[in-house]
């Protein structure tokens, strides 16, 4: 495919490159002709018909006229078909790239579910199994209910992979209604009050316009922020929580002391499934949440990480109506 549109390209090009050499060449005959023929109206005006020769000079003049629009129209026409042609292909292509995007985007998915749940559901398996023996040898001490324990944390597990899937693959058109972003920073903070009681939370929070959202879903992008922030310190640290209001936008930023990301795992922040932190702490859903959520309000999510030094997250919103 992509060798006949080079070649339809390059063919096209020749016809039109030959066509003018041919037509300047005939041009530059008949102007020369017309040059010659003047300089010799000058030199011989009494010996020859003159009005004829005027009358030759203005139609061989006609004649470079329709030539130069020919060469003009004929080649505007075949440029413009061959951009259509080239534009046309490559919308094509990109369309193939999207399909190869969206296809490779569903096997990772896929194989993120099937092990984040393969692994709590294997070693729920594994301990029931155990427990069964314990059983038949009426062994019930501190090691059967520990085992029985792990099954419960298993179980658990499994239902917040579930369920945060669930929020991560609904489509339901939110209901928006007008609210103000402090507000959702306070009720955030005031659901994370155990989470962060051992950090320093320091919040500005300037008067800013109300904007048109869902409440509970940028109060759960908020939490998912915070979650986030508080995991990458172990007890202490400091978290910065500001608000402001710029050009039509209102803009939140959450920057924290922790740990940071590794640059070479910022392309994948936003991916399902991607996760910095220990086994059974995260399932690496929260950001891609975040992300959607953050796009149903037409708003924007920007982060900065510098490893050791702490992560910095902006939001911003827009405050006409989000396109549902």
């Amino acid at each position: 495919m992509r060798f006949l549109l080079r070649f339809k390209i390059c063919v096209s090009f020749a016809v039109l490159l030959t066509l003018c050499v041919m037509i300047s060449f005939v041009s530059i005959n008949t102007i020369n002709q017309v040059m010659e023929t003047e300089k010799f109206l000058k030199d011989k005006q009494n010996s020859i018909n003159k009005t004829k020769m005027l009358y030759q000079i203005a139609e061989a003049k006609n004649i470079i006229t329709v030539v130069t629009v020919a060469v003009v129209v004929f080649g505007s026409t075949l440029i413009y078909i061959i951009n259509k042609m080239i534009k046309l292909k490559l919308q094509q292509q990109l369309d193939k790239i999207g399909e190869t995007e969206k296809l490779a985007s569903l096997g990772r998915l896929s194989a993120g579910v099937a092990h984040e749940i393969n692994n709590p559901l294997a070693d729920a398996s594994l301990n029931i199994e155990l427990l069964k023996d314990d059983l038949k040898n009426n062994i019930i001490d501190d090691s059967f209910r520990q085992k029985l324990c792990s099954v419960e944390w298993d179980i658990d597990r499994v239902s917040t992979i579930a369920k945060e899937l669930l929020q991560f693959s609904r489509s339901s058109d939110p209901v928006f209604v007008q609210l103000n972003l402090n507000g959702i920073i306070n009720s955030s903070l005031v659901i994370l009050s155990n989470k962060l009681q051992y950090l320093t939370v320091n919040k500005r929070l300037s008067p800013v316009p109300d904007i048109i959202g869902e409440p509970v879903k940028l109060e759960q992008a908020i939490v998912n922020i915070l979650k986030n922030a508080a995991e990458s310190m172990n007890e202490q640290g400091d978290i910065f929580i500001t608000s402001s209001y710029n050009k039509g936008y209102v803009m939140v930023e959450i920057t924290d002391s922790g740990s940071g990301i590794d640059d070479e795992y910022m392309s994948k922040i936003f991916e399902p499934f991607f996760t910095t932190k220990k086994v059974g702490t995260g399932t690496g859903l929260g950001l891609s949440i975040t992300y959607g959520i953050i796009c149903q309000h037409n708003g924007d999510i920007k982060i900065s990480s510098i490893k050791d030094r702490g992560t910095k997250v902006v939001l911003s919103f827009p405050l006409r109506i989000p396109n549902g």
